[in-house]
């Protein structure tokens, strides 16, 4: 999540890659991503962590994030996400792989 919020892309795919083959399922590692980018997208059109509903540590990391990316992005990012977990369950992609392709164009 740290990776994606510093638009790491490289090592994002790095530490996603040690994810898988850890075991852990692309549900999880999306899960992950999905909450980093809701609460960059919260902070960014907030003004506090109680207006953000956010405790005040994720706060301050997403407000910090909220940077690197511009509002619009975010909202792509967050569709692409959502799009990409329905489409996985209905067979459309292979999870793994378009979670992959993600975090590559970060």
């Amino acid at each position: 999540a740290d990776a994606v919020a510093g638009r790491k892309a490289e090592s994002a795919w790095i530490i996603y890659r040690e994810a898988i083959e850890r075991g852990l399922v692309p549900e999880e590692i999306h899960g992950t991503i999905f909450w980093q980018i809701k609460s960059i997208m919260l902070a960014a059109s907030s003004g506090s962590p109680v207006e953000s509903k956010l405790s005040p540590f994720v706060y301050m990391k997403a407000k910090s994030a909220a940077k690197n990316f511009s509002l619009v992005e975010l909202s792509q990012f967050s569709n692409n996400l959502v799009s990409m977990y329905h489409d996985a369950h209905r067979g459309k992609n292979n999870f793994e792989l378009e979670l992959e392709k993600f975090l590559l164009t970060i």
